[in-house]
């Protein structure tokens, strides 16, 4: 009973966010809120809601300050020098380009968090993605295929 109604949990939340009738973080909030109630849970709901936020609350607060962090010396121009010296290295050549996100992605996927793979690596070489003219959706799949393999090292 219990599976079931998490995988109707979980198809409501798609449905709900490809539909567009709600937000993401509405969709957080209300959907899990709702099936809680169905499933009988209402007794445990406010430890349910605490627990969770004391487990996203590290992370949210570490993906802010990162986002707004590199931002910041992004717009300053302070990777304007390393991106311009590595796109001299490798001489325009998008493959060396992507084995370096790679190695760089495979270094950070040691600690086994795939958020921080993203947010150290795209920062990193997002100017130098942009000065070349690259796809940005080719370097989430490298990334992507990182984080999987990432979460395997014990």
């Amino acid at each position: 009973m219990l599976m079931l109604l998490s995988f109707l949990m979980l198809a409501c939340f798609i449905y709900f966010l490809m539909s567009k009738r709600l937000s993401a973080l509405t969709a957080l909030i209300l959907i899990p809120t709702a099936f809680a109630l169905i499933g009988g849970f209402q007794a445990d709901l406010g430890k349910y809601v605490i627990d969770g936020l004391k487990m996203v609350a590290p992370n949210g607060v570490l993906m802010i300050f990162a986002m707004l962090y590199f931002l910041t010396m992004t717009e300053a121009g302070m990777f304007d020098p390393l991106v311009s010296k590595i796109v001299k290295a490798v001489r325009g050549d998008p493959v060396k380009i992507f084995v370096g996100t790679v190695l760089l992605a495979f270094i950070v996927a040691l600690d086994g968090d795939g958020a921080t793979i993203y947010m150290i690596v795209l920062s990193a070489f997002l100017p130098i993605y942009k000065r070349l003219g690259l796809s940005l959706p080719m370097v989430c799949c490298l990334l992507l295929q990182v984080a999987g393999l990432g979460n395997m090292v014990p």
